[in-house]
């Protein structure tokens, strides 16, 4: 597969999925990787589907993903390295719904969204989502008496709101 390294060992395989510029000829280079490590004894189920970069565009400096794609046995699996914008969370939720649907475009068919296509979809990254509104002291005081439930908060937490 295009841009797509793969080395061998006694105990697993492991492919590394490409820069997110490397198959989109972008003049830029977005460092986001993906590896994927495959024990030995699975690789007669494992079938590699490829690998892709999505960028979210030049103006975004190095924001976007990179995608593996395998099949293991019966059952098809995604795994989504992402970095996603800093700015707004409207910019975020518009950076992962770009990355998603790019994504199921490379990987499989371009007329079903990406969740629709695999079994399995793992997205993950440096998604830049954030506590607001509360100090460091109120979170190390939530972190040491295990109330953590107060960090997943809507009025908190950005990626619940």
């Amino acid at each position: 597969v295009h841009g797509t390294r793969v080395r061998k060992t006694k105990e697993y395989l492991l492919v590394i999925g490409c820069h997110a510029d490397q198959l989109e000829q972008q003049p830029k280079r977005i460092c986001v990787d993906v590896s994927v490590y495959i024990k030995q004894k699975l690789m007669p189920h494992t079938q590699l589907i490829g690998c892709a970069g999505v960028s979210l565009g030049l103006t975004e400096g190095s924001k976007g993903g990179a995608v593996v794609a395998l099949k293991l046995f019966d059952q098809t699996c995604m795994f989504i390295s992402s970095h996603l914008s800093a700015k707004s969370v409207e910019d975020r939720r518009h950076g992962y719904q770009m990355i998603i649907d790019r994504a199921g475009n490379l990987m499989g068919d371009s007329f079903f969204q990406t969740l629709q296509q695999f079994h399995h979809v793992w997205f993950f990254g440096d998604l830049n989502y954030r506590l607001a509104g509360v100090s460091i002291n109120d979170v190390m005081g939530w972190l040491s008496s295990w109330k953590t439930d107060r960090l997943r908060d809507p009025k908190h937490e950005q990626l619940a709101a």
